[in-house]
């Protein structure tokens, strides 16, 4: 068919130069030799030749066109181009699809629209109630509801902590701290480093006082010692001072827990008490009956020891005073320049072993005097002291201590609207969770037995159903 095609187009073209004059031919017309040419031009005949020239140039395009149908028609098909045009015809049928759903559904809401006109014409309108079933949610909304399920999330982390306590061989002790209010110890460090120094001083003034007394003594003096009663009197009376303070000023008083970290220490405590653990549970922070029952015994005797040290020390100083007063009065009577130096050099030794006792009283007194003065709480760093002592020694006899913080106390609430909240549901739901964590150390090694980070998320709970929710065991 191609063939045919290209070879009636090539005689179209033959033609069509033939009849274009571009094939010359003889004119009959032609003028004979000596005549005059015509002037005027034949437009007729220039017609006819771009008519026959047009028609030349449509055949040659014709004849182009048919030898790249022929090509086409004999070379292998194009593969993307064929997918492109079925690409091209499958978008033009969603299209149409697309169309004639819409217009479908434009009908269908038409009809909606002409059935419920119809209707409200036969039943007049239904005018509004004034109620949107929106939820008005004002200033500390939840507050209560969040507290309660945080609570129970408190219950849950504390029982998850114990579950995780190490099985104790032999019964123990386990001192319980949140972790803000575990001691540290400062106070009874310090108060055994005073108790050090002062001995030390005490025990230095002895050494000077010794060499004093070894190097020179006024041969006619006679020393005046406090007799037995009178000095047990004075030991007494320094022993029934601290005796008294101990007696009337000192209080047990705990430190106040944020209320978020008493939970989880209360929560604790009851749990571990009653778990098969063998532990046994104490709150130092709440109460110390070590501290009535024995009032810090051993820190008692250090006091009352240097209480001792004191009255004897004010009688050594005051005797080595005497000794020195006695010298200097003697080398000023005395006119032998080196029986007067000698004299001297006495004097200044039982001075110089006189200011060491003082010295020694001073750092005492002071010692005492701060260690016994209340601070604008009411509370006297004695007290520190003992309640410290007490607690190291319970952790010092291979015994447990629990820090135990609440990282996070809290919760959310949401609202939803749904076909049930249109029939006046509650659409408000609740949340209580906190984040705990722990660490349990040996009270006598300082080594970590357990420690970890328990997050508890409480689930989100239905306002209405919040009673039966809190109050399940």
């Amino acid at each position: 068919m191609v063939r045919a095609t290209l070879l009636a187009c090539s005689l179209a073209v033959t033609g069509a130069l033939l009849l274009g004059g571009l094939i010359p031919m003889t004119s009959a017309q032609n003028p004979t030799l000596g005549e005059t040419p015509q002037s005027t031009p034949n437009w007729e005949t220039i017609k006819k030749d771009a008519d026959a020239e047009k028609a030349a140039l449509d055949a040659k395009r014709q004849l182009l066109d048919a030898r790249r149908a022929l090509e086409a028609a004999e070379a292998p098909p194009d593969q993307t181009k064929k997918a492109m045009d079925n690409q091209l015809a499958a978008s033009k049928a969603a299209k149409d699809l697309a169309d004639a759903e819409k217009a479908a559904a434009d009908a269908r809401k038409a009809k909606a629209d002409a059935t419920l006109a119809a209707f409200k014409a036969n039943m007049g309108e239904v005018p509004a109630s004034g109620y949107t079933g929106d939820v008005t949610l004002k200033e500390k909304t939840g507050i209560i509801e969040t507290a309660l399920l945080a609570a129970k999330a408190v219950k849950t982390a504390a029982q998850r902590i114990v579950d995780v306590l190490p099985q104790q061989p032999a019964k123990r002790i386990v001192v319980l701290y949140a972790a803000a209010e575990v001691p540290n110890f400062q106070a009874l460090i310090m108060f055994r480093a005073q108790i050090a120094l002062a001995n030390k001083g005490f025990a230095d003034a002895q050494k000077a006082s010794n060499d004093a007394d070894r190097k020179a003594v006024p041969p006619d003096f006679k020393l005046e010692f406090v007799p037995p009663a009178a000095a047990a009197g004075l030991t007494l009376e320094a022993a029934n001072k601290l005796l008294a303070f101990f007696r009337t000023d000192y209080t047990v008083g705990g430190v106040d827990l944020t209320s978020e970290d008493s939970l989880l220490v209360h929560a604790l405590a009851g749990l571990i008490a009653g778990s098969n653990k063998n532990l046994d549970v104490q709150l130092p922070a709440v109460y110390s009956p070590g501290a009535l029952s024995d009032a810090g015994s051993g820190i008692l005797n250090d006091l009352t020891t240097l209480s001792l040290l004191k009255t004897g020390a004010q009688d050594k100083a005051n005797r080595h005073d005497k000794f020195s007063a006695r010298f200097t009065e003697d080398a000023g009577k005395e006119v032998d320049p080196e029986k007067k130096a000698a004299l001297l050099d006495k004097a200044k030794t039982h001075k110089a072993a006189a200011d060491t006792w003082k010295a020694a009283i001073g750092l005492y007194d002071s010692f005492f005097s701060k260690l016994t003065t209340v601070d604008d709480k009411g509370v006297a760093p004695l007290a520190n002291v003992i309640r410290d002592g007490v607690v190291a020694d319970v952790l010092l006899k291979d015994n447990l201590l629990l820090l135990v913080k609440l990282q996070k106390f809290g919760g959310a609430y949401y609202t939803k609207k749904n076909m049930l909240t249109l029939f006046g549901g509650m659409p408000f739901f609740h949340m209580g969770g906190v984040v705990a964590s722990f660490v349990l150390l040996d009270g006598k090694a300082g080594t970590v037995q357990g420690s970890g980070v328990i997050p508890v998320h409480g689930g989100f709970v239905k306002a209405s159903d919040l009673p039966q929710q809190i109050n399940e065991d």
